[in-house]
């Protein structure tokens, strides 16, 4: 997904990974951190990154240079959602940039996933005269 600010564009990737051998490392490292308790209760993860510019290689994850790493863990008891992952490796990816670079690329993101920008009936405003 290809995101936009005034100034650049981010290239921005979300992979899950839902069974701890296909985790790659820096996930695993992440994991090996966590204490014990949480760590051993981890069954999936969503991994977003986000970097400037065109990819390096088409593959996932792009081996991009200065890419930054968001991840989002899910423990047995949650259910899995796809959405609320993204949202949080998202945010998680983008905690070091700009104030005004994140709120881009939250708008950015919102719309693509259809999310604003959209007219619900109930909010539609009504006519004079209606009941």
């Amino acid at each position: 997904m290809i995101l936009y600010t005034p100034k650049n564009a981010y290239a921005v990737h979300f992979i899950h990974y839902r069974t701890l051998p296909s985790f790659p490392r820096e996930v695993r490292e992440a994991i090996n951190k966590m204490p014990l308790r949480i760590a051993t209760k981890i069954d999936a993860v969503t991994v977003c990154t986000i970097h400037e510019g065109p990819c390096k290689v088409p593959s996932r994850p792009c081996e991009t240079p200065n890419t930054l790493m968001g991840i989002a863990f899910k423990v047995r008891k949650d259910s899995f959602q796809h959405s609320k992952g993204r949202k949080v490796a998202l945010a998680k990816a983008m905690a070091t940039l700009p104030k005004a670079i994140r709120t881009a690329l939250w708008r950015g993101y919102l719309l693509k996933t259809h999310v604003i920008g959209t007219v619900h009936p109930q909010s539609e405003p009504k006519k004079k005269g209606a009941a």
